[in-house]
């Protein structure tokens, strides 16, 4: 059996060298350099050839092509400039120091093993690139250290649910603005890719990415006139930097067994710490992206199944008139559709019905286009956020989109909304400076029934009007800054 035993300093330039072994003994230094081009491609003329173990207890430096087919154990320096190609058609294990805290580091890790694995027993540190060319790195509980935050450092083309070319552990690494695909997996669902979109790192300097099946359904749960599964498994990500900073948007493409596990639906979901992000009921295709995230945890894909949609919206969307919002949404079919409330908001975040809209669909089913159109008399000053609340006959609901129509404010004006009102209206008041203000409710007769005080801030202020021990009928509502009557509106009380 061939070996190569150094005892001192040896060279390996120009042409292949092949061994069966390599054994730097303590003090020998092994330097590595040659034709092969530094690319992370495996070469079919590498610089050095070893068709077995490596053992290193001296220093080993590569600066061309170093091909092994077995395992290295590492006791002593491992600095690499060039490509590091494993080969091998077994496991292959790494063992003992390849981490760039005591300074040695791989510079191209390139996996080209049919299918097989590459097993960590510690950290190691990839300084240029992770090629996956062909078989799985196995983390073992171990950090990948991909200290390069190059958007392309990370190589691998292996679709969503392959069972090659990812990292089943921890992948960590550098990061700064731009989009990130990051491979990562585990043993039961295989590679189950994330995209990140870094616009804010949050002063990050690297994220640690992985994913685990532990707990992975199917489990359904009736929702929306179906069901839909809650257990994909979880993508764990974790930066180092300060959440509240970060701004980020992430794609889940669950794929192979964890997408059938999920469910055939084309709509989808995300959870973020067990709390919908977006929600499959939502019946929006392409809902496993969502973006303007400022924190990171745990992720998890969801789907409905054999989920029957009972409205297919066309569209929901608004415009602004001269004193009016004008809202119109168009529905292709309609299944045992009862009515849709429209809903609205002042944050984006805490809805309330403003009117309530009859399907047009006799008995509740069409298969025709039907067009609605509702207007807003009433809209507020700054943001006024819309959707709709679709109701079946049965009583289970649905939501539109969000649409937001902005109404610029200057000083003194104030709206009233929703007129008519129930139990409770909002007063809408814009302020170009710090004043004292209030608002009284009167009846018919002018006799004043309610009256709030408020100091108003610079911008936009909203007073929330309670009605609920008022009789139905007509009021006035008078609002002041400083004494001063800004405006006086008609309310009606339902």
């Amino acid at each position: 059996m061939k070996q190569i035993i150094t005892t001192a300093c040896i060279c390996l330039l120009a042409m292949p060298i092949f061994a069966q072994t390599l054994h730097i003994e303590s003090g020998a230094n092994v330097y590595i350099s040659g034709p092969a081009e530094v690319n992370g491609v495996k070469s079919n003329t590498p610089t050095l050839f070893v068709e077995g173990d490596v053992v290193n207890n001296g220093l080993l430096s590569n600066s061309g092509e170093l091909q092994i087919t077995g395992n290295i154990t590492n006791n002593g320096g491992y600095a690499s400039s060039g490509d590091d190609v494993f080969t091998g058609n077994a496991t292959q294990t790494l063992n003992g120091s390849f981490n760039n805290d005591v300074g040695n580091h791989f510079y191209n890790l390139v996996l080209d093993k049919a299918g097989t694995d590459l097993q960590l027993t510690g950290h190691i540190s990839v300084a240029e690139g992770i090629y996956l060319t062909d078989g799985v790195l196995v983390g073992n509980g171990n950090i990948t250290h991909l200290e390069n935050d190059a958007t392309t450092a990370l190589h691998s083309t292996a679709p969503s649910g392959s069972a090659n070319n990812y990292i089943n552990g921890i992948l960590r690494q550098d990061i700064a603005t731009g989009t990130y695909v990051f491979h990562t997996g585990d043993a039961v669902h295989n590679n189950q890719k994330v995209t990140v979109t870094f616009n804010n790192t949050g002063s990050a300097n690297y994220m640690d990415v992985s994913y685990n099946s532990a707990g992975a359904g199917p489990t359904v749960v009736n929702a929306c006139g179906g069901v839909y599964d809650k257990q994909s498994g979880t993508w764990s990500l974790t930066p180092d930097g300060v959440n509240g900073t970060y701004d980020y948007s992430i794609t889940l493409d669950a794929g192979g067994l964890n997408l059938a596990a999920i469910s055939p639906s084309v709509y989808d979901g995300i959870l973020k710490d067990g709390i919908f992000i977006t929600n499959p009921c939502d019946h929006i295709a392409g809902n496993n992206t969502v973006s303007g995230l400022n924190s990171f945890s745990d992720f998890k894909k969801v789907s409905t199944i054999n989920a029957v949609l009972p409205v297919t919206l066309l569209y929901f969307n608004g415009k602004k008139m001269s004193s009016y919002d004008e809202l119109n949404w168009e529905t292709s079919s309609e299944i045992n559709n009862n009515y849709f409330n429209v809903q609205k908001s002042t944050d984006g975040t805490h809805f309330s019905t403003m009117t309530r809209v009859n399907t047009k669909a006799l008995n509740g089913n069409s298969q025709v286009p039907l067009h609605y159109t509702v207007n807003d008399n009433s809209p507020l000053a700054g943001n006024n956020y819309y959707r709709l609340e679709q109701v079946d006959i049965d009583g289970q609901t649905s939501y539109s989109n969000v649409i937001n129509l902005i109404w610029d404010g200057k000083a003194g004006d104030v709206t009233l909304s929703p007129n008519p009102a129930g139990n409770t209206t909002t007063v809408s008041v814009y302020s170009d400076k710090a004043a004292a203000g209030t608002v009284k409710l009167m009846d018919m007769s002018g006799r004043t029934v309610k009256l709030i005080k408020v100091n108003y801030e610079i911008g936009y202020n909203t007073i929330d009007l309670s009605l609920d021990e008022f009789a139905q009928g007509n009021y006035q509502v008078n609002v002041y800054s400083n004494d001063l009557l800004l405006k006086s509106l008609k309310l009606n009380k339902h």
